[in-house]
C-alpha cells in the first residue's frame, strides 16, 4: 500500500491529455477504464482537447474530473496534438487518442508511468511508447517486420536475407517490431534493443518509427523539436484532408536524429474504436 501511494505522488509530475474529435462513445469508454483504475485527478494535470467541441464533450469532462479545451472545427490530427499537448500544465505528458483503451491493471499502470516519467526527466528516454505489445488493437501488424526478419529465430530464409539486402535502410527501421514478437527482443537484437529497465525497451529512432497511439513525451522536446519539423515537411498523404505527424515522422530526419525511444514491456494500451465521427474517410476502410 505504502508503494502503491508513493507512485500515486509522483502522478502529479505527469500531465494526462486526450484528443478527441466527435467520439462520445469511445472517449467515455477510454476514460471509464483510467478511472476504474486510479481517479483522474491523481496526475498533475488532465485536460481534454476535443476538436468541433460539443456539450457532450464538455459533459463528459466535468463527468471525470478534467478540464477541457478545443476548438469549434477539425483542424487535423498534428495540429490537434500541437494544441493538447501545449494545453498541459506540466512538462512530462500522458498523451492518449480518444480510442487508447487501458488493458493493464492499477499497479503496472503506475509503475509504468511513474517509470517513464523518470526515464523523460532525467533524459535517459525522448519518447515512451505506451501501446500494448499483446494486445494491440485494430490497424497494427507484425507483417512487414517478418518480412525483412522473418529468419531470426527460424530456420534461414533466403526470401527475408535478400529483402534486407535490397532494402537495408527500411529493414533497419523495422527491427523495433521485434518487441512485438519476442518475449526477450534485446536478445534477438542486442545491438539494437536493450532493457533500460525490466519494464521498458529501448532503442534508437533509426530502429523504429514515430508513433501518435498513447505515448509518453516531454511536452518542450515535442513542441520545439518534432512539431517545428513536422509542419515544414509536410507530407502529400493526408488523414481527412489534414497532416497526421506519423506521415510527416516517417523520413530519414526522424532516423537520422537517434532519438532514444521506450517501449513498455507489457504496454498498457490497446487500440479500440466504438464510433467516428460522420465524414471520417476511415469510416470506409
Amino acid at each position: 500500500m505504502i508503494h502503491i501511494l508513493n507512485l500515486m505522488k509522483e502522478l502529479q509530475h505527469v500531465g494526462l491529455v486526450f484528443l478527441t474529435w466527435r467520439a462520445p462513445k469511445t472517449l467515455r469508454k477510454t476514460l471509464e477504464r483510467i478511472s476504474q483504475s486510479l481517479p483522474i485527478h491523481s496526475f498533475g494535470d488532465a485536460v481534454i482537447y476535443a476538436q468541433e467541441i460539443t456539450q457532450h464533450d464538455r459533459d463528459l469532462a466535468n463527468e471525470f474530473g478534467l478540464r477541457i479545451v478545443g476548438n469549434n472545427q477539425n483542424v487535423g490530427i498534428l495540429a490537434g496534438m500541437k494544441e493538447a499537448v501545449a494545453s498541459s500544465k506540466l512538462d512530462v505528458v500522458l498523451y492518449l487518442e480518444c480510442d487508447c483503451l487501458l488493458v493493464e491493471p492499477e499497479s503496472l499502470f503506475l509503475k509504468t508511468i511513474v517509470d517513464g516519467y523518470n526515464a523523460i526527466e532525467t533524459g535517459k528516454l525522448d519518447v515512451l511508447r505506451l501501446r500494448h505489445l499483446r494486445e494491440t488493437g485494430a490497424d497494427y501488424n507484425t507483417l512487414k517486420h517478418l518480412k525483412y526478419w522473418g529468419d531470426k529465430r527460424e530456420h534461414k530464409r533466403v526470401k527475408s536475407r535478400m529483402m534486407r539486402l535490397l532494402r537495408p535502410r527500411k529493414a533497419s527501421r523495422l527491427i523495433g517490431d521485434a518487441c512485438l514478437l519476442h518475449s526477450r527482443a534485446e536478445e534477438v537484437f542486442p545491438k539494437n534493443i536493450y532493457r533500460m529497465e525490466e519494464n521498458i525497451y529501448c532503442m534508437r529512432s533509426s530502429n523504429i518509427n514515430w508513433t501518435n497511439q498513447s505515448i509518453m513525451i516531454s511536452k518542450e522536446w515535442f513542441l520545439n523539436t518534432i512539431i517545428p519539423y513536422a509542419e515544414s515537411h509536410p507530407s502529400s498523404r493526408l488523414v481527412n484532408g489534414y497532416l497526421d505527424l506519423e506521415k510527416e515522422m516517417n523520413c530519414e530526419w526522424w532516423r537520422k536524429q537517434k532519438f532514444r525511444v521506450g517501449w513498455a514491456d507489457p504496454g498498457l494500451f490497446t487500440h479500440a474504436r466504438m464510433d467516428r465521427p460522420v465524414g471520417d474517410e476511415k469510416l470506409k476502410t
